[in-house]
């Protein structure tokens, strides 16, 4: 499984780091149970560079054909994440995406404090 990373829906500079992230915490959660392989952050941040793939919430069946390619993922995950305006409380919602077929398999919409990111995480996961 790979991450794919999410979309900063707020375009707010100051939140951006936010992607990043939930995209690391969100591969550390899924790999923790030893039960799926997740593709490493570096090697997915290569392939997104080398495949110049947008910030989106899902990919067309085309792209995804390339991206497991590439990285030998089965499925992804991809989504977008809004800062609520008050800095503190954030939406994350998750798409995974089977990289063969191009459908999405689940959807995952959380609201969390983004001072306590470390308890959203797991229940997205």
């Amino acid at each position: 499984m790979a991450i794919l990373g999410l979309k900063n829906l707020s375009g707010r500079p100051d939140t951006a780091w936010l992607s990043t992230a939930l995209s690391e915490m969100l591969t550390a959660e899924l790999a923790a149970g030893e039960k799926l392989l997740t593709i490493s952050g570096e090697n997915v941040a290569r392939v997104k560079n080398d495949l110049s793939l947008p910030e989106t919430d899902s990919l067309a069946a085309d792209t995804l054909a390339r991206v497991r390619k590439n990285l030998g993922s089965d499925f992804v995950v991809l989504g977008s994440y809004l800062d609520l305006g008050d800095g503190s409380e954030i939406r994350v919602d998750l798409r995974m995406q089977d990289a063969k077929t191009g459908q999405i398999v689940s959807i995952v919409t959380r609201r969390g404090n983004e001072a306590h990111l470390d308890d959203l995480i797991p229940l997205a996961g």
